[in-house]
């Protein structure tokens, strides 16, 4: 799509940055459908950069729910890699969010797991 191709150069692709955060978003899981598992990263964690350049200027809510979504890809991505502090970092930010959230809950568990925190693991 068209609105990937900008994305690529680092250019949101449109001036809402909600919209340009889910683009960042749906191409991180384009990436990841076709095993580019660094890229889709690295998509991800532009959109958690567009997002928080957006902190304090709307409502919380209008955020959080991308957020939750984009950090858990991170995760699974991260987790993918064997990057496990990363991994960790992003499943306690969600689990702050959505303190319920049992996928949070599981990364956070296997991030642990890889780092040798088996107590925390568990």
């Amino acid at each position: 799509p068209a609105a990937v191709e900008v994305c690529l150069g680092g250019h949101p692709p449109a001036r809402d940055p909600l919209t340009a955060a889910e683009a960042y978003r749906a191409h991180g899981s384009e990436l990841w459908a076709v095993d580019d598992i660094s890229g889709a990263v690295g998509r991800w964690e532009r959109a958690l950069e567009v997002l928080g350049e957006e902190r304090g200027k709307v409502a919380p809510y209008m955020l959080d729910e991308l957020e939750v979504v984009v950090r858990l890809n991170a995760t699974q991505g991260y987790l993918r890699r064997e990057r496990f502090e990363p991994a960790r970092g992003h499943a306690m930010v969600v689990l702050q969010l959505r303190p319920l959230c049992a996928k949070a809950r599981f990364r956070l568990a296997e991030a642990c797991g890889g780092l040798g925190d088996w107590r925390a693991a568990e």
